[in-house]
């Protein structure tokens, strides 16, 4: 997936001239999550939470770019539950 190569190109420009990039991944899903990322989670440069925790929105406070780079491609998902994957894309990222 795009977004997971672009999150692993960052955190690879880290370790090769420490630029000292925060990568804080907004998810839908933290099971999902863990188990993609799962060898990143002790990386002091990475952290991931829900998007829909508002908590952990508010912890983003010296945030410069926000990138958002996934949406629901699956035709069956959308069909499924249409309205949640709107609300995701546009409702839980307008908060920036």
């Amino acid at each position: 997936m795009i977004e997971g190569q672009f999150i692993w190109s960052v955190l690879t420009i880290n370790l090769i001239h420490d630029t000292k990039i925060q990568v804080p991944v907004m998810v839908r899903s933290r099971e999902k999550a863990f188990h993609v990322f799962k060898n990143l989670l002790d990386r002091p440069d990475f952290k991931f939470g829900d998007i829909t925790d508002p908590i952990y929105i508010k912890d983003l406070v010296d945030v410069d770019y926000i990138i958002h780079v996934v949406s629901v491609t699956a035709s069956k998902i959308f069909m499924m539950s249409p309205v949640n994957v709107i609300r995701v894309s546009v409702e839980d990222t307008k908060i920036f």
